[in-house]
């Protein structure tokens, strides 16, 4: 049987190609933010706060997607200002982006996204080692400025985890813990 579909609504595919390029651009973003946190041995604390920071100016301020790489590792940057005992410099920030940003660029973003953010750093506290693991994951495909949502659907991915129900994310993740500390 086939269907007529000459009367079905049009989609603005412009539009529409616009937001899965960028929800594409983001995992691929997080996944690299991912692997610097590890390369660099920071604490998933700095991480899930990077992620936090990025989302929250992201949905303030308007970013280009070619701008996303630069603002992330500002996030990744001011976040471990906030949890890292051994603070690693600006310019260290810089060079893992394969010159995307520089030096300067860190100071100027990073002064954009204080102010963007009223110098308000959005905090969390998250002891259980798991669920910091299954924050990251959830993170992937929602955007921190939903923190009750991302807590709640956390909880349930802690749970699958412990059941052993695990997706493509929970291996990438789980896969890349443990090679960090191999």
């Amino acid at each position: 049987m086939l269907i007529d579909i000459s009367n079905l609504p049009q989609i603005p595919t412009k539009r529409f190609k616009l937001t899965i390029h960028r929800s594409t651009n983001r995992t691929k973003l997080l996944r690299w933010l991912f692997e610097v946190t590890i390369d660099f041995r920071l604490t998933l604390d700095t991480h899930i706060l990077a992620i936090r920071i990025f989302d929250h100016y992201v949905a303030r301020a308007n970013v280009d997607t070619g701008e996303m790489q630069k603002v992330g590792v500002c996030a990744l940057f001011l976040a471990s200002k906030v949890f890292e005992v051994n603070m690693r410099r600006a310019c260290e920030y810089a060079c893992v982006t394969g010159g995307a940003c520089t030096e300067e660029d860190m100071v100027g973003v990073e002064k954009m996204i204080l102010e963007c953010l009223d110098f308000e750093i959005p905090l969390i506290e998250i002891e259980d080692e798991k669920m910091k693991i299954a924050v990251v994951i959830v993170l992937e495909g929602m955007k921190a400025t939903e923190w009750g949502c991302v807590l709640e659907e956390a909880r349930r991915t802690m749970n699958g985890i412990e059941n052993g129900n695990t997706g493509k994310e929970t291996v990438f993740y789980t896969e890349m813990m443990k090679s960090s500390t191999a």
